[in-house]
């Protein structure tokens, strides 16, 4: 009889716990695999987990010979870097959700090598679509200001390539606009970033007015990527929401909704004066990918609204701005440079939720764009 392959999984949780299930039912793929170990942080060494023994992540080093399957989606960066510090030599691999979702589709791999050697990147956005269907006041994608252009696919291609050789992984990989849906390719974009960064929670954000008219290929390719739709629930998308879910059910594609939107916020203080490190406590840390540069998505707008109205609006905004073509920085650098407060957290308004001004709040509504939209003077 061939000896089966033995595995440590890491992550003793619900995802730990189904992925064993799946090897115990002999699921297609996972026949010659065998569960040794669990390892978990939130569990006491030496207890049984599904009748398996739970050691800490201290024993791994004594246990090289046995690769190591994380289970454990939401805490994987974390994951990742701990065993990096602790420099374990184990072969890595992570199991993304879509394995347990689809009890394993043969047509992409269960588990995914990990190379703990360069850091994930948490969280990417990158802006396919400059235009949009509605022309809400105040866009914080400024796309009401924007020219009717889109992003190259080769370019993506190769901002995606170029990504991968600074980080080994990103944890939720953004595609929104402007409205994404838009975009006459973006089934390409869609294959090329599951392909390059299969790990990924890979998402698209869209205020789903166009979803009726999307192709029959576009839902296969969201569907086959595992693509989750997060769409922005406007008033205008309230209508159509029933029509949505409805499509997106049929088509077995994962989705879901913000919370109603009946109001927008000014985007930016004008004068510059709240206090960085304060501000930034609140930050959602939204990094996008724009032309090869990476930043938050503070220093793109205010170039927006210079351009677009002639003004100056703050000096030295591309300070945090990394292009990831020309850096010298590795990823836990540039991770490092990017996850800290800088000059711009003092202009931007979006995460001041204390902000008590008058005029700061304003409802939700379409018309002709003026900078007083986005500026709290």
């Amino acid at each position: 009889m061939k000896q089966k392959k033995q595995i440590i999984v890491f992550g003793a949780g619900n995802e730990g716990k189904l992925f064993k299930r799946m090897i115990d039912g002999k699921c297609s793929g996972l026949e010659d695999i065998e569960v040794i170990y669990y390892c978990d942080n939130h569990t006491v060494a030496g207890n049984y987990v599904e009748g398996i023994k739970t050691i800490s992540a201290y024993q791994l080093n004594r246990l090289e010979k046995y690769d190591i399957y994380i289970c454990a989606s939401k805490h994987l960066d974390e994951i990742m870097t701990q065993l990096y510090k602790m420099k374990v030599k184990n072969r890595i691999y992570f199991v993304p959700e879509y394995t347990y979702k689809f009890m394993y589709n043969a047509e992409m791999p269960f588990a995914i090598k990990m190379d703990i050697s360069k850091p994930r990147m948490p969280y990417l956005e990158c802006k396919i679509v400059d235009f949009c269907n509605l022309n809400c006041k105040g866009c914080s994608a400024y796309a009401n200001i924007c020219e009717k252009t889109w992003m190259d696919i080769d370019k993506f291609e190769e901002d995606c390539n170029q990504l991968k050789k600074l980080f080994s992984g990103i944890g939720t990989f953004k595609l929104f606009g402007g409205e994404p849906l838009l975009h006459p390719e973006l089934e390409k974009f869609i294959v090329i970033a599951r392909k390059k960064f299969p790990d990924s929670n890979l998402q698209i954000h869209s205020n789903g007015i166009l979803i009726g008219k999307c192709s029959e290929n576009l839902m296969k390719e969201c569907r086959n990527n595992d693509v989750e739709f997060v769409f922005t629930l406007y008033p205008e998308t309230g209508k159509v929401k029933r029509n949505i879910e409805q499509i997106l059910a049929k088509h077995n594609i994962r989705y879901n909704f913000t919370p109603p939107v009946y109001e927008f916020r000014k985007a930016i203080n004008k004068k510059g004066d709240w206090n960085a490190e304060e501000v930034y406590k609140n930050c959602c840390k939204c990094i996008n990918l724009f032309d090869g540069n990476v930043a938050c998505g503070m220093p793109f707008l205010i170039e927006a609204l210079e351009k677009k109205y002639d003004v100056k609006i703050c000096d030295n905004v591309r300070c945090n701005t990394v292009n990831i073509y020309t850096t010298d920085m590795n990823g836990w650098q540039i991770n490092k440079l990017l996850d800290s407060p800088y000059h711009l957290c003092s202009y931007c308004a979006f995460m001041r939720f204390n902000v008590l001004e008058d005029g700061y709040y304003y409802s939700w509504t379409n018309g002709v764009p003026k900078l007083s939209d986005w500026i709290l003077e």
